[in-house]
């Protein structure tokens, strides 16, 4: 099990604690359903859910680490580069009012990651990354089409 846990995270993961967490849920899932019938297989399937929990607990933690309250002044980031300063506050709203992973997600590809690095961030697959960004700039979209500045990017201006 441990061989195989190796095989899906980094040397400085809590292999021993994850270890712990598949073979909890696997005597849970027994007492529940009874034994599998291949029990390799649906122990592999245990672990792979497992690491992706963690994977992506460990990223939502980056993000509450991240966040800011309103009051404490904000670093400097690409989005407040780009952005005219009356709208910036409108942006900063739009972005805290997504969901926990989305907001992650738009904030590190504001800092340059590449969609293949948040993936593998995050535990998801390259595909499942690229459509929460797409849902997330669609909302962004819509919650920001009463700001000024944006109107006048929509068209080609300003």
């Amino acid at each position: 099990m441990r061989a195989c846990l190796k095989g899906l995270l980094n040397s400085s993961d809590p292999i021993e604690d994850i270890a712990q967490e598949v073979s909890i849920r696997a005597w849970k899932g027994i007492r529940a359903r009874g034994p599998p019938e291949r029990l390799d297989g649906w122990l592999w399937g245990i672990a792979r859910h497992v690491v992706d929990d963690y994977k992506k607990s460990r990223a939502l933690e980056r993000l509450r680490r991240a966040t800011y309250s309103p009051a404490t002044e904000r670093p400097e980031n690409p989005l407040d580069r780009t952005c005219q300063n009356e709208s910036r506050k409108g942006i900063r709203d739009a972005i805290d009012e997504l969901p926990d992973l989305e907001r992650l997600l738009v904030r590190e590809r504001a800092e340059g990651r590449s969609v293949t690095e948040l993936s593998e961030n995050v535990g998801d697959t390259y595909a499942a990354v690229k459509t929460r960004l797409y849902r997330a700039r669609r909302t962004l979209q819509k919650k920001l089409r009463h700001l000024p500045s944006f109107k006048e990017d929509r068209k080609g201006g300003g």
